[in-house]
């Protein structure tokens, strides 16, 4: 697959902005001429490093300095990481890089999360907090066949930050940095190295050139680390480019000889889930289905996924006139495949539903199983699918299903699931019952059709969050307009404030998120509705004679 040729800067940086910005022009063209198609900027290109500089060279986003960026990266045709500027948005001031792609368009930008705040007696005082307020978030981008995650100086510090990254599925970190001359011998290259072979990932730091004169001495000795943990280029302290070949091949050589990722215990470190939806396209061949849900499956995995949702009916085409056809018992040739694929991999698999033949009966029935393959789960659709709406659909599931009677939860590391199927979602007490039981994130294997999808579904999804302060992942079928039933596809995942994470249009796809269980303990604490609940009115959380809960 085409490489990621990558050009780190090493920028001499003083007090005219203007000369800043042409010297960084200059060098990304001289950086394009050897075939550059990433280059990385260095912290602060744009202005001298120090609390005292940042408000007076402080811009909006877009300004000049990220116009020259953008222009600059249409005109060569690369991808730029602008190193980071100060920047002013809303009365405050960020440490923010900016990334834009080949057409010149800002594809990222990322606020430096953890300020340089630090104390090293007798040698060095520094708050970044005394003018600068951190980012909140995490920032990644992806170029064709690179995926990359950004931090900046500081930032690498934090091995839980670049963890994440690499859990994410990120191929390259680039921490633009200035690091002192107090911490930059002992710590530059040691952290530059360690988190890319703790992780098995590239790493690029981008530093200023030295100037002794300035009021803050940086170090300088900008360099790339690859998967191995060995030292790609480095340079010393004075202005510099560098070229470094980012090989995905060879990245995932390493993970392989060392399979540290498949080794982790996650049910001990209590990192995030990282949840893959399978937009799936399902025909009529069951066979076919499966080895598309398997493919599928392992291509989720590779990128760190430890948690994978599979469509309603996934093996069968949907509708009355198939469910007994392709009906199977548990464990049958579907849950078989599950079962294997996921202690295969390592991975939680949430296995959509397949039409479930028991005891005379058929179901639609979701499974589930852990990372050793094992049944951990059987969820079977509560409430059927019966609707009338008249001159667009009429459906009934219960001429040939029969209903499920309980609610279903499951157990990962730090992280407990409840399960619904498709129209079990439109019912608010179910997800008010899950959440009140202590799950973090609801999975509904759903097949909205074109009559109540544009309308229902991402509001249903997002409804359900908001209300419930939890995460919601819907996972559909991918739509294919020549089936019997049309399937909506818009598989989508939402946070606990409400906001989508991840989505997608109708066709195949894999979608990921991240479900951060302490994010969702903010949000909670921030409205605290589950302690200002008035369930003395409710009905619906305290036990009764009639057996309510």
């Amino acid at each position: 697959m085409p490489g990621i040729h990558l050009a780190l800067i090493q920028l001499q940086v003083g007090a005219d902005k203007s000369a800043n910005l042409k010297n960084a022009q200059a060098a990304i063209q001289k950086a394009c001429s050897n075939g550059a198609n990433l280059i990385a900027l260095p912290e602060v290109f744009n202005s001298p490093f120090g609390n005292e500089y940042f408000d007076h060279y402080a811009e909006n986003i877009p300004g000049e300095s990220t116009e020259m960026l953008s222009e600059a990266a249409q005109q060569h045709g690369v991808y730029i990481i602008g190193g980071s500027i100060p920047e002013r948005d809303g009365g405050k001031l960020y440490n923010t890089c900016t990334v834009f792609d080949d057409k010149g368009q800002l594809v990222a930008k990322h606020r430096k999360v953890h300020l340089f705040d630090v104390d090293i007696p007798g040698r060095m005082t520094f708050r970044e907090s005394d003018s600068l307020n951190p980012g909140n978030s995490l920032t990644t981008f992806e170029m064709p066949n690179c995926k990359v995650g950004l931090g900046i100086c500081y930032d690498v510090r934090f091995a839980e930050m670049a963890q994440l990254y690499a859990h994410q599925g990120c191929h390259l970190l680039v921490y633009p940095g200035a690091f002192s001359m107090t911490t930059g011998p002992a710590h530059w290259e040691l952290l530059t190295r360690a988190r890319a072979l703790d992780n098995q990932i590239y790493v690029a730091m981008v530093a200023p050139a030295r100037d002794e004169k300035a009021t803050y001495v940086t170090y300088g000795h900008s360099l790339a680390a690859d998967p191995w943990g060995k030292v790609l280029v480095s340079t010393q302290e004075k202005e510099d480019i560098l070229y470094a070949d980012i090989n995905l091949d060879y990245l995932e050589e390493i993970r392989n000889q060392i399979p540290i990722r498949k080794q982790r215990r996650t049910d001990l470190y209590g990192l995030c889930i990282r949840l893959a939806l399978i937009q799936l396209a399902v025909g009529a061949n069951k066979s076919a289905n499966l080895k598309s849900a398997q493919a599928a499956i392992q291509k989720a995995c590779s990128n760190g996924v430890n948690l994978v949702a599979l469509p309603e009916v996934f093996n069968s085409p949907y509708g009355n006139e198939y469910f007994s056809n392709y009906a199977e018992n548990i464990h049958g040739e579907s849950t078989k495949m599950l079962s294997e694929a996921a202690r295969q991999h390592g991975v939680y698999i949430i296995g959509g539903s397949i039409p479930e033949r028991d005891g005379g009966k058929l179901f639609n029935t979701c499974t589930v199983f852990d990372d050793k393959g094992q049944l951990v789960a059987k969820h079977r659709k509560v409430h059927l699918f019966d609707i009338d709406v008249p001159g667009k659909i009429t459906f009934k599931e219960s001429d040939t299903l029969s209903p499920g009677s309980s609610l279903t939860t499951f157990d990962m590391p730090n992280c407990k699931v409840g399960l619904g199927i498709c129209y079990d979602v439109r019912f608010a007490e179910m997800a008010q019952l899950y959440a009140h039981q202590g799950c973090h994130l609801l999975v509904y294997p759903g097949a909205f059709n074109m009559t109540t999808g544009p309308v229902h579904w991402e509001l249903l999804a997002r409804a359900r969050a908001l209300d419930n302060q939890i995460y919601v992942a819907l996972v559909s079928p991918a739509r294919d307009e020549k089936a019997t039933y049309v399937a909506y596809g818009h598989s989508l995942a939402v946070d606990p404030w409400g906001k989508i994470l991840a989505s997608t249009q109708e066709k195949e796809d894999i979608l990921y998120a991240d479900i951060n269980v302490d994010y969702l303990e903010e949000v909670r604490s921030q409205i605290p509705i589950r302690k200002q609940r008035r369930t003395d009115l409710y009905g619906l959380w305290t036990s009764g004679a009639d057996g309510r809960i």
